[in-house]
């Protein structure tokens, strides 16, 4: 003990009090820094909680996203299945169509040659079988011309057909390149849309010379008869057609309104509005032009083409106004986007306020009421927008269309859509794209 006493009093006199100091300080910057460090790391596991928190909401949000977009993805694709199996089926259709027509050919050949070898023996035989060989012979040629008739509707239901399915694959494309688009729903009520304002959905009569007849499918597909109550007289294919422009336009950004000169019913511009309200424009228009009762009468003087032509005698081409306005109430689709344009084209068109047209579709019959329609209105039609031509089919009005176009040198290419209509887009100036 006394050796201990000695060893502490030799190391205090050694060292002094300069040294408990140091060791005394040394103690307290130890005890800071252990304190330090421990704030620092209950610092960083804050951080770390809060980012893991911060992960994980992340964490959840992206596999609630790629669950949307899983589940936008399957809805596309039921849809494109969906369409795939209706062309599929148009596709067999049109196989059988076509065999349809070889067959209506090679009938139509034997008819000629059964024909050919009863005249042939009538002219040899001067006797009782002459007689009955001309009988047989003109029921061949009554036959043969319900074939021919048959043909042609059959090649113009063919040519619509291909028309649909190509505008069903366009459409769906720009429709489906949308986040959420409804295109499925969009699709479905323009379709069915189609078949009511076509009557096709309930089987609609068509006008006939007797008073009404049962509808033929084929024809009414294809606009070539008048139905009783339907809102279009366009057919199908024709229809369509409105459709797939309208879309094009609207995809396109192509700037302007909807106008059909020439409106019977009010079916087409019924179904214009349809589409823009479908595809939430609304800022487009659609204009209703049309006298309201009937065609004019033929002026042979300014318009020789249109010498004796009877659509002026027509009393079912007469439509009052009050009735369209019925059908645009009935189907929800009357509102201020809607705008009536009335009287003869002549007078009402030049003066319509309309400035920009996307879609322009004539629907005139006459030359006088084509040339008019495209004189006051061609102008207007934006680069990059759609003519339509309803009654190629007829004489006087194909020379009009013809016409125009040979004076302004429009060469864009005809499109057809069924055998009777045809359009064109109008071409963006040089350098300048719509």
């Amino acid at each position: 003990m006394a050796l201990h006493n000695r060893i502490r009093n030799w190391l205090a006199s050694a060292f002094g009090g300069e040294t408990r100091g140091r060791l005394a300080t040394l103690h307290i910057q130890n005890r800071e820094i252990s304190a330090g460090l421990s704030a620092l790391g209950q610092s960083l596991q804050r951080h770390v909680d809060e980012w893991n928190g911060a992960l994980q909401v992340q964490h959840d949000a992206i596999l609630s996203r790629l669950s949307e977009m899983d589940a936008s993805l399957q809805r596309n694709f039921d849809a494109w299945n969906a369409r795939l199996t209706q062309m599929d089926e148009r596709a067999t259709r049109v196989s059988e169509h076509i065999e349809s027509a070889g067959a209506a050919a090679d009938i139509l050949r034997v008819l000629d040659a059964v024909q050919s070898s009863l005249l042939h023996r009538a002219e040899e035989h001067a006797s009782a079988d002459s007689s009955r060989a001309t009988v047989i012979s003109n029921q061949i040629t009554d036959t043969r011309a319900a074939i021919s008739e048959s043909l042609q509707l059959l090649g113009a239901n063919l040519l619509a057909i291909g028309s649909r399915q190509d505008e069903a694959i366009a459409s769906l494309k720009r429709l489906i390149a949308g986040p959420e688009t409804g295109a499925l729903a969009i699709d479905l009520y323009l379709t069915l849309l189609e078949k009511v304002l076509t009557g096709t959905l309930h089987g609609d009569a068509a006008i006939s010379g007797t008073g009404t007849a049962q509808q033929d499918e084929v024809r009414r597909a294809v606009g070539y008869d008048w139905p009783a109550t339907a809102e279009t007289m366009i057919g199908v294919a024709r229809l369509r057609n409105v459709r797939m422009l309208l879309e094009r336009a609207i995809a396109e950004k192509i700037p302007g309104d909807f106008i059909e000169t020439g409106v019977w019913r009010g079916g087409a511009c019924i179904y214009a509005r349809a589409i823009l309200v479908a595809h939430h424009q609304p800022t487009r228009r659609v204009f209703v032009a049309d006298s309201f009762r009937g065609l004019p009468p033929p002026d042979p003087e300014n318009y020789p083409a249109d010498a004796n032509d009877p659509h002026s005698t027509f009393a079912a081409l007469s439509v009052s106004r009050e009735e369209v306005e019925r059908n645009f109430r009935r189907y929800g689709l009357l509102d201020e986007n809607v705008v009536f344009v009335e009287g003869w084209f002549k007078d009402s068109l030049p003066t319509a306020p309309i400035e920009k047209i996307a879609v322009l579709r004539l629907d005139g019959d006459m030359y006088e009421s084509t040339i008019q329609a495209l004189n006051a209105l061609y102008h207007k039609v934006s680069p990059g927008g759609f003519v339509i031509i309803d009654d190629y089919i007829l004489k006087n009005c194909a020379q009009a269309v013809d016409n125009f176009r040979s004076t302004h040198r429009i060469d864009a290419p005809l499109s057809s859509v069924d055998g009777a209509a045809v359009w064109w887009q109008v071409p963006a100036p040089r350098g300048v794209l719509p």
